[in-house]
């Protein structure tokens, strides 16, 4: 059974959340600094017990228990999160050392025998023999270069010896005030199953009369042992999203229940993070036929077949590659259509499957312009984005989804299919993919 979280968010109204908003502006420094104090703990100390870096912060910063767990699990599932980036970028280092490695293998012999001609003072010979051994002695720069910073990252994730920059690098650089306030601009209420309302700081109740959520925060910081002080803050708000989910949960109490409260713009918001039991029926199969996608650099293929393996239908969606955001932002488009189209014609989707990304490296690879740059894709960041998160849409949607090894697809579409069904070499490799996904095997 998947698990799938869920986030929605709502403005929080001043005129609504008054008290809300004050008791947030007066804390949140104070959370951050207590935030960045456990990261650099943890970062020193790897293998501290929880509970007693819990009573620690209880002691030195009068916060409650729970507030205290809230930042500490806030905090390593951050690390855990670098960690994960610093494995892919391990992936990619790797992947380039074994060309860098490659290409050597191939180049020092040729240099040895341009060595012997070279002696006979062959002017010509002489020339090619200086510049591939200065070209040698770069590739040998760049591959130590690797190797040591593969080694950094290896130990970096051992020891959890590296370095988060809370508001981001760039902004530190550009503008310490607005750097300041983005790092300051959180406060998170990390909740748990078996507590009143899923989560003991942060409650949300909903009233059908006013068709709004009253929230409720039990004060903590400064304020914990303060005499005279209110003990909770109220207000209320409205979900656009996810508002029938979110009333179900907090009547079945099925998924614990974590709020961030964050400022952007002058602007609070509130988002609310909750997971759901994936027990849906699928909406698609394979036994309809399939749709076959062949992820590539700035375009993404598209076959749809029928029952019998026919071709039926070809597209091809356009994207901004290696763009940041607005690559990102495109590719969910893409896979929105994807998974539309999907329920649609009620057929699976098929995708390459990222556990054979080596193999199909290999079977791509060439001498060739085009064969670098197609490698260079498969280990973009864009490349695994798209598997991800047309993963975690499918499994949203209740769309299914077949994974293929897509090794020597371009090849097989090629030799087999391009020519006398009329399609380009990229609209074939979809259509191969459909087919594999139908269990349909293709020889050449």
């Amino acid at each position: 059974m998947d698990i799938l979280k869920y986030t929605t968010e709502t403005r929080l109204y001043i005129k609504n959340n008054k008290d809300i908003v004050k008791y947030f502006d007066e804390v949140k420094e104070q959370y951050s600094y207590i935030m960045r104090k456990v990261y650099y703990i943890i970062r020193n100390n790897p293998k501290i017990k929880t509970n007693l870096l819990n009573t620690k912060l209880q002691n030195e910063h009068s916060i409650s228990r729970r507030t205290a767990n809230s930042i500490i699990k806030t905090v390593q599932r951050r690390i855990n999160s670098i960690k994960e980036l610093k494995k892919t970028e391990i992936n990619q280092k790797q992947y380039k050392l074994e060309k860098i490695s490659e290409k050597l293998e191939k180049l020092i012999p040729v240099l040895a025998n341009l060595k012997l001609e070279a002696e006979m003072n062959d002017i010509k010979d002489l020339e090619k023999y200086r510049n591939l051994k200065t070209k040698i002695a770069f590739l040998k720069i760049r591959k130590d270069k690797l190797i040591n910073k593969i080694k950094s990252l290896n130990y970096q994730i051992k020891t959890n010896k590296f370095k988060i920059t809370f508001g981001t690098k760039k902004l530190f650089k550009q503008d310490l005030e607005k750097f300041l306030n983005k790092r300051d601009n959180q406060i998170i209420f990390v909740g748990s199953k078996d507590e009143t309302g899923c989560n003991q700081t942060f409650q949300l109740n909903y009233v059908s009369k006013i068709n709004q959520f009253i929230i409720k925060i039990r004060k903590d910081f400064k304020y914990k042992n303060k005499k005279g002080e209110k003990r909770y803050v109220y207000g209320k708000c409205f979900f656009n999203s996810h508002k029938k989910l979110l009333r179900e949960i907090l009547k079945s109490k099925s998924s614990p229940l974590t709020y961030r409260i964050i400022k952007r713009n002058n602007k609070y918001y509130l988002q609310c993070i909750f997971e759901i039991n994936n027990d849906n029926m699928i909406l698609t199969r394979n036994t309809y036929g399939t749709i076959g996608i062949d992820f590539n650099k700035g375009f993404v293929a598209i076959s749809q077949i029928n029952k019998y393996g026919h071709l039926v239908k070809t597209d091809k969606m356009i994207y901004r590659f290696g763009s940041g955001n607005k690559t990102e932002n495109d590719l969910l488009l893409i896979i929105n259509k994807l998974t539309k189209l999907a329920i649609n014609t009620g057929k699976d989707l098929v995708i390459e499957d990222l556990n054979f990304l080596k193999t199909k490296s290999k079977a791509t690879k060439g001498k060739s312009k085009n064969g670098k740059e197609y490698n260079k894709m498969l280990h973009s960041l864009a490349y695994r984005i798209f598997l991800d998160r047309t993963e975690q849409i499918c499994n949203k949607k209740n769309v299914g989804l077949i994974k293929v090894n897509p090794a020597w697809t371009s090849w097989i579409a090629k030799n087999k299919f391009c020519d006398k069904m009329k399609l380009n070499i990229h609209t074939g490799a979809s259509f191969v993919i459909a087919r594999r996904g139908m269990n349909i095997k293709d020889v050449v």
